[in-house]
């Protein structure tokens, strides 16, 4: 099939009207909201470490991918392009969701404009520009997930929120293209809508953080989240709801911070970063995070996985009761406390 090459500069109007579109016309139900703060993402992607490292031969990489029972998938981007970042930072932060992508995925990331040479299936020489003309991109990102005859099994265009992310690896690793339509997949596996912007809680502070000012000498618990997280939604309905925990919060100082926000935190130095910055100089990759710091900013302790109820206070009067001063080992408290009558 002979590949056309179109004018660059209609292709550049195409894309900047594709990034515009994303916005409204993605999915038929749902539409995005202010609270999600595009802006906020890098102008320019950070991929995973986990994506694979390809020589773009794709009939060698789908047969690698099909040995280890895994598909690829192609991630085609371009610089600057704020969705790209957006899914990689918002969906990718989903602990399950990275999961689920890195055991059933080889994900190649393409460039919509770049020059590499890619050698395409059945052995047809491309660039990765040409190659996306060849699959008519016009939305970055675009996602193409292939069967192991090469094959496209799914075209996802543009920035995917968590859960819409979610059901397309299900549906493509799972094989369900031989049982059904992605749409009637969707259909009948969407969950319920998840929350858009941060739940705002009384006992959580959404103030300024500022480690030079604290003067109480209480711990401090940051809760790192996002909007459109269902872990995030799943942590104030199933344990910040319980009144046990509620009330040890109130013996720290507790804050709620959005992971992305560019809005600026002080340290106990009197530096300021940007919460965003912060988290990443902390580590932080999955929502909702806690970490726990002494009154000098110092870290005690954190969780990135889901606890019940019970162990969430736990780990709340660990802190809260300076346990933390005295036994530096969590473990070794809980086993002192699991014999205490």
């Amino acid at each position: 099939m002979a590949i056309h090459h179109t004018h660059r500069a209609r292709n550049v109007l195409l894309s900047i009207l594709a990034q515009f579109l994303t916005l409204f016309t993605l999915h038929v139900g749902y539409t995005f909201s202010a609270d999600y703060h595009f802006e906020n993402a890098n102008k320019d992607a950070e991929f995973p470490d986990w994506f694979k490292k390809s020589f773009f031969q794709l009939d060698d990489d789908i047969k690698e991918a099909a040995a280890a029972q895994k598909r690829v998938a192609l991630f085609f981007h371009q610089d600057h392009c704020i969705y790209c970042s957006a899914l990689i930072e918002r969906s990718l932060s989903q602990k399950p969701i990275e999961e689920l992508m890195r055991k059933h995925f080889d994900v190649i990331v393409l460039n919509i404009w770049g020059d590499a040479a890619v050698t395409g299936l059945g052995g047809r020489t491309f660039t990765e520009k040409t190659l996306a003309e060849h699959f008519s991109i016009q939305f970055t990102p675009t996602l193409l997930f292939l069967d192991e005859q090469g094959a496209v099994v799914l075209r996802v265009n543009g920035y995917q929120p968590p859960q819409r992310l979610a059901l397309a690896l299900n549906y493509v690793s799972q094989h369900q293209e031989k049982n059904l339509t992605f749409d009637a997949y969707t259909r009948a596996n969407l969950p319920p809508a998840t929350s858009k912007s941060l739940h705002k809680e009384p006992f959580l502070s959404q103030q300024s953080l500022n480690f030079t000012r604290m003067d109480n000498h209480r711990p401090v618990i940051v809760y790192f989240e996002q909007g459109d997280c269902p872990l995030c939604d799943a942590l104030h309905k199933q344990i910040l709801s319980h009144a046990e925990v509620q009330s040890l919060l109130k013996s720290l100082n507790a804050y709620q911070l959005d992971m992305w926000s560019n809005k600026p935190v002080v340290m106990a130095d009197g530096k300021t970063l940007s919460i965003r910055a912060w988290a990443k100089a902390l580590g932080i990759r999955y929502a909702p995070t806690v970490v726990m710091f002494d009154e000098n900013g110092k870290e005690i302790i954190r969780a990135d996985g889901q606890v019940s109820s019970h162990h969430a206070a736990k780990l709340l009067n660990y802190v809260a009761s300076g346990t933390y001063r005295t036994e530096p080992s969590y473990q070794r408290y809980l086993l002192a406390t699991s014999k205490q009558p």
